[in-house]
């Protein structure tokens, strides 16, 4: 299941503006669009909203992939993917820095404002399918209380009376 952007409004990234919702980045000054695959405008928006952090492998896994089985070669693939979509180069970044055996890090400005995006960006309408697109937290509320629910009734089973189990068999 393709994990959700974090991102639903147009942010600006350096020379870039991401449309998380289309997987669209333009660039600010040359009007010129490039699409990305949505793994990987998830994992712009995730960089975006952790701008200057460095993110190791498996935090990038676990909040772009979802926790899906997948290996550090899939996060290296897709970063070189969105180097190559921004322009970016390895050995000298202006967006994403390589941070030898710690991760990597978005250099670039971010400006997460609505009115950072360019005015020929379209009205991006909202999502019909609210629980497929759901924020990780609120699935990971959803699984908790799903699990509490599971231990309460595991609780009520453990503490009636031994008389009461003897009876039902």
């Amino acid at each position: 299941m393709p994990s959700a952007p974090q991102q639903t409004l147009p942010v600006r990234i350096g020379d870039w503006i991401l449309v998380p919702e289309l997987n669209l980045l333009r660039h600010a000054e040359r009007n010129t669009e490039v699409r990305l695959e949505p793994r990987h405008a998830d994992l712009l928006c995730h960089f975006a909203a952790h701008a200057g952090e460095v993110l190791n492998a498996d935090d990038i896994i676990e909040h772009v992939w979802n926790r899906q089985v997948v290996t550090d070669q899939s996060v290296y693939q897709a970063i070189a993917k969105l180097r190559r979509a921004v322009g970016d180069n390895a050995s000298a970044p202006r967006y994403i820095e390589t941070v030898p055996k710690r991760g990597y890090r978005l250099i670039a400005t971010v400006d997460s404002t609505a009115d950072s995006a360019d005015s020929h960006s379209p009205a991006v309408p909202a999502s019909a399918d609210t629980a497929a697109t759901a924020p990780p937290n609120r699935r990971r509320l959803g699984l908790a209380l799903v699990l509490m629910a599971i231990a309460a009734v595991i609780i009520a089973i453990a503490l009636q009376r031994p008389g009461d189990i003897e009876r039902q068999y």
